[in-house]
């Protein structure tokens, strides 16, 4: 949780006032639902699964093209591949979790992930989100 609040602090620092609270909490979502589909796959090194997951629209926030904020993240190449090309396992993971985001219920089969566990890990994910969200606020 220390390291999540260290990176939703980053975010919310440097993102502009008029970006609404609902872009951190769905990419905090997004994170930690990624990190449970990797989790319930047994990968390892799950928070960079979450990493990319929650830096997948980082330049939203910032306002940035992708390619500029890759490339000032101190990332490594192989999350940075995942979140700018869609390359690798956590590429993987993060494209089946905007398929379920986007409803897009027909691709899901194309990823090696059981599908009875999108439902609980969204889930899981939003109320996670929000409790981290909360948590942050609380501590300004």
């Amino acid at each position: 949780m220390d390291q999540v609040r260290k990176w939703a602090t980053l975010i919310s620092l440097s993102s502009d006032n008029n970006k609404p609270a609902e872009l951190s909490r769905a990419l905090l979502a997004r994170g930690r639902m990624c990190e449970l589909l990797a989790e319930s796959m047994n990968y390892p090194n799950t928070s960079n699964f979450f990493m990319v997951g929650m830096m997948s629209k980082i330049n939203a926030l910032l306002d940035m093209e992708m390619d500029s904020v890759l490339e000032q993240l101190p990332l490594n190449d192989e999350i940075k591949a995942a979140i700018g090309k869609r390359e690798g396992t956590m590429g993987r993971v993060l494209e089946a979790v905007l398929a379920y985001e986007n409803g897009d219920w027909e691709r899901l089969g194309d990823f090696d992930i059981n599908e009875n566990i999108y439902e609980s890990a969204y889930r899981h994910s939003l109320t996670w989100a929000q409790d981290a969200m909360q948590a942050m606020d609380s501590d300004t």
